[in-house]
């Protein structure tokens, strides 16, 4: 609803909740807040538009301290600097309104001859946070330039400087280092300017010390957007996040003041139009009482009651990032996800055509298909697709080359879409929406560069950054069942505004070490986001290879993620758990996390895979447990022995872990985990089941289906028998596919649980009616370039690709049917039956999948069709490549044939393979690639 104020008595909005905005005429003072927080803004006499006070109400403190109030904000228009301070502005109007989830919204308008802004401002009931941003609007008549748009401005803490501690976070770029919050004591003499842009704080962290951001910074890579500031001596203070994801400055210090807090976005002469707007990042600002973990966990709050309403799931599982193509591996991933409770189903880079047009790469990867197999085992796909990259020969970058940012340089993400232009995005938008709509829902994975310089310039990179959170937006309110992982070259989108629409969030590319999520979990939600913290060995989930683990590894991973899953179900994941970070007799306490649940009766303590303590004896003190409740011990793996005391003891005692274990935890009041031999009663079967023939993923078998069975405290998984003898586990849903399974062989279905008590089996019957057999599919031994060469990407094993040269990134070339050849992005970048010819920019690739293990003879030969003509000649080589697409290495060449060559070479290799492995034919230019044209026919022999 919308409540409107202007002029006459004091008013005060409808409350909502503890929440409240007043608004005093006589003064024109606008009084907004909870119960925790109250922030005054005035419009004064001298039409200065500041903030009065700020105070925390916690402890009733006033933050507002100095001489000089807080501008609210700041821009250049023109050759003019305006701010809150600059006298003049004319009051124009404002309104309260009402949101879904009980937030009050404050707009507050006015104006002088240039520029009408209108100061936003959300309070949000029962925590501690304001949330405000600007919106500028030129109204001078004609075309004006904006300049350095502020996203935050306070002076704050003026008279407490001896005792105020600032703290900064590291950013979420792949350097080791990053995730890190550090502390600095403030003086009168410290000012210090952040710059997105600046070199990384490298450090060494876990035997790394490395950057590996390269050139994708974006908001959050070199600085995480989050500042506090700390009264040591009270223990109270401010915390400050903001959503901004292109480049940004923040000046911190004594700028004017003794402590200003003040940051803006890089943007220089902005042309904006006449009645034209820009609008400026979101900050939110908070307050806190007690110490680092009061202030996460009061965060965490904030963010559990107003940043869930997007989140739909998340889960572990496996993943690929690999060469396609993909569906076996994706179908064995399933299967063992069936086995280990896995949820997740991820495909990483690589499974495509190229970016920008996103089909799969080969035509047996049917996504669709395998969405329908994985929904059906009650696991979700999850699939990497940044919809703002693009490769050259893609359908939008070639109808559409104005909607590529300035100056654009094809990268390891390929070309950067401008999310700026209101038509890429709105492209990126339905791209994203027809996946779905194509696939079925599934987990859409965003990686790359949403935000990107354009002609050297960072002035479209605001509309950028308001689009990326925008069009987040818009997919889930588009897709109501889809769920989102994200990614930027790891943390390089950690804001609260894109994770409250993410399901799950990646923190690093590998280098934070265990510091990954360690204090980034003061900020955001510990298990949205990939954590540091499971150090249990022997586990696996990469499915880059069709390799089998061990028995022994695929058990143990069950009877971890079984063990998670419990402790899921405890309120001890997800929504409304609180983290602290425990204390220890010796050693790095930045090595282990504490979780407690929404009452803080039950909790566990976590240690890193990076802890250098495994195998000493430690004594760890607990936080977070309540003084007068009872909390019984106890460490799964044996570490401790189990006792019981009130928290009170636990947190002034600590708890004496003996020859710490790797993948131990600590818990409090979790006894009935599986496992801890405290279940003695038997589960009860499945009520019944069923078998039937299917098909799914082009393979027949047979497929069953059962009723849930029950157990008094936990059911970990279900035994498939067949024909008297246990054959599998189902540890997630109630379905089973036996590939090749035989239809009149007896099945029968017992319930397991947590402590290995067994029901009675309960047998199949038959739904008759099913899909008959199809013939058997003989593998052929023998491949020929030429034989085989087709129009269809994939068939009969063979791709046709172009390699970029300048990126080292391969693409599908497109068929050409009035030729009857594939054709690459330039005109002689081609392949035909038994010649390649490479680009100037484009190597020419031929690729072989191999069907099956197998040792074969790879043999042939290569020549110049037009040697002698005044071409220089090629160079050529064979690569093998396996579970990762860049790792593809040299088993032949690379060689150079000379453009008078007419002998040409000749291969005969005999190697190894696995099913999936792949061989790319390769053929490059010399120095340039005139008269190109290479005559290779390989063949490929399986050994029998």
């Amino acid at each position: 609803m919308l409540f409107g104020f202007s002029g006459g008595p004091s008013a005060r909005a409808e409350t909502s909740g503890d929440g409240y905005i007043d608004y005093d005429a006589g003064t024109r003072t606008w009084t907004l807040g909870t119960a925790a927080v109250e922030k005054k803004i005035q419009l004064n006499s001298s039409g200065q538009f500041q903030m009065t006070s700020f105070r925390n109400k916690l402890t009733n403190r006033e933050y507002v301290q100095g001489a000089q109030y807080a501008d609210e904000f700041q821009v250049k228009a023109g050759t003019v600097t305006y701010s809150g301070s600059s006298a003049g502005w004319v009051y124009d109007s404002h309104a309260v309104t009402g949101l879904a989830q009980g937030e009050l919204e404050l707009a507050v308008t006015f104006r002088n001859s240039a520029l009408k802004v209108t100061r936003h401002y959300i309070v949000f009931p029962y925590t501690g946070a304001i949330q405000e941003w600007s919106v500028f609007q030129n109204v001078s008549g004609g075309g004006l330039s904006f300049s350095s748009p502020s996203i935050f401005n306070h002076r704050l803490m003026q008279n407490d400087l001896d005792n105020v501690d600032f703290q900064y976070m590291t950013g979420g770029g792949n350097f080791s280092g990053s995730g890190i919050l550090k502390t600095v004591p403030l003086t009168a003499d410290y000012a210090r300017t952040f710059d997105s842009y600046d070199s990384p704080e490298v450090i060494a962290v876990d035997g790394q010390n490395h950057n590996g951001i390269g050139t994708y910074e974006q908001g959050t890579s070199v600085y995480d957007a989050f500042f506090v500031l700390r009264n040591r001596a009270l223990s109270e203070g401010i915390w400050l996040s903001f959503d901004y994801n292109g480049h940004w400055r923040a000046n911190v210090g004594n700028f004017g003041t003794r402590i200003n807090l003040s940051g803006y976005v890089s943007m220089t002469d902005y042309q904006v139009e006449h009645n034209g707007t820009i609008t400026g990042p979101r900050s939110i600002m908070g307050v806190y009482q007690g110490d680092l973990d009061d202030m996460g966990n009061t965060i965490l709050d904030y963010t559990y009651r107003y940043l869930w309403d997007y989140t739909r799931g998340g889960g572990g599982g496996t993943w690929q990032w690999r060469v396609s193509p993909q569906a076996p591996f994706a179908f064995e991933s399933v299967n063992y996800n069936r086995y280990t409770g896995g949820d997740i189903i991820h495909i990483d880079d690589n499974w495509y055509d190229r970016k920008g047009d996103w089909n799969e790469a080969v035509a047996s990867d049917n996504f669709a298909d395998l969405n329908a197999y994985v929904k059906k085992n009650g696991m979700t796909l999850k699939v990497w697709s940044p919809f703002w990259q693009a490769d050259y020969g893609s359908e939008v970058v070639t109808n559409h080359p104005d909607w590529l940012v300035g100056g654009a340089q094809s990268q390891f993400y390929g070309l950067n879409l401008n999310m700026a232009n209101e038509a890429a995005y709105a492209w990126m938008l339905n791209k994203a929406n027809a996946k779905q709509a194509e696939w079925g829902t599934y987990q859409w994975r965003y990686d790359g560069m949403p935000a990107s310089k354009s002609d050297g310039s960072d002035n479209d990179m605001l509309a950028q950054s308001n689009n990326f959170f925008r069009l987040l937006k818009a997919f889930k309110d588009a897709n109501p069942e889809a769920l989102i992982d994200g990614c930027s070259s790891g943390g390089e989108t950690l804001f609260m505004g894109s994770v409250r629409f993410s399901d799950t969030h990646q923190l690093t590319d590998g280098l934070a070490g265990h510091y990954a999520g360690y204090y980034q979990s003061l900020k955001l939600p510990l298990d949205k986001v990939g954590h540091s913290f499971y150090s249990e060995p022997n586990t696996h989930s990469n499915f880059n290879s069709l390799e089998p683990p061990s028995p022994e590894v695929k058990e143990n991973t069950r009877k971890f993620v079984d063990l998670n899953r419990y402790l899921g179900a405890q309120g001890l994941a997800g929504r409304w758990i609180k983290v602290y970070r425990p204390t220890m007799d010796h050693g790095d306490q930045t090595y282990m996390i504490q979780k407690m649940n929404a009452d803080q009766t039950k909790g566990i303590i976590m240690f890193s895979a990076y802890t250098p303590f495994f195998n000493t004896n430690v004594t760890v003190y607990p936080k977070g447990l309540l003084d007068d409740t009872s909390y019984t011990v106890r460490c799964p793996k044996g570490s401790c022995a189990p006792q019981t005391e009130s928290g009170a003891y636990w947190k002034a005692n600590g708890i004496s872990l003996t020859s710490l274990k790797a993948g131990e935890l600590v818990l409090f009041n979790v006894t009935g985990y599986p496992g801890s031999g405290t279940d003695h009663i038997a589960p009860a079967a499945p009520p019944s089941a069923v078998k039937k023939t299917a098909v799914y993923m082009d393979r027949f078998g047979v497929e069953l289906t059962w009723n849930e069975g029950t157990d008094n405290n936990w059911v970990s998984y279900y035994e498939i028998e067949r024909n008297g003898v246990a054959i599998d586990k189902v540890s997630k849903g109630t379905f089973y596919f036996l590939p090749d399974g035989d239809i009149g062989d007896s099945y029968r279905i017992r319930t397991v649980d947590g402590d290995g008590n067994v029901s009675s089996y309960v047998g199949a019957s038959l739904v008759p009616g099913g899909p008959a057999a199809p013939p058997a599919v003989e593998i052929p031994n023998y491949y020929q370039a030429s034989h085989d060469f087709g129009s269809v990407q994939g068939e009969k094993g063979w791709s046709y690709l172009q390699q970029y040269a300048p990126s080292a990134s391969w693409t599908n070339m497109k068929w050409d049917g009035a030729n009857g050849l594939w054709q690459g992005n330039e005109t002689y970048a081609r392949i035909s039956g038994n010649w390649m010819h490479p680009g100037n920019d484009y190597h020419a690739v031929r690729k072989w999948a191999a069907p099956k293990d197998g040792k074969i003879l790879v043999k042939g030969s290569v020549s110049l069709a037009q040697a002698n003509q005044g071409g220089d000649g090629v160079v050529v080589r064979i690569r093998k490549g396996g579970e990762y697409p860049y790792l593809s290495s040299d088993i032949w060449g690379p060689f150079t044939i000379p453009g008078t060559d007419t002998a040409g070479l000749s291969h005969h290799l005999t190697l190894d393979v696995k099913q999936g492995d792949v061989l790319y034919f390769t053929v490059e230019k010399n120095g340039n690639n005139y008269f190109d044209s290479t005559l290779w026919d390989p063949q490929i022999f399986f050994y029998l």
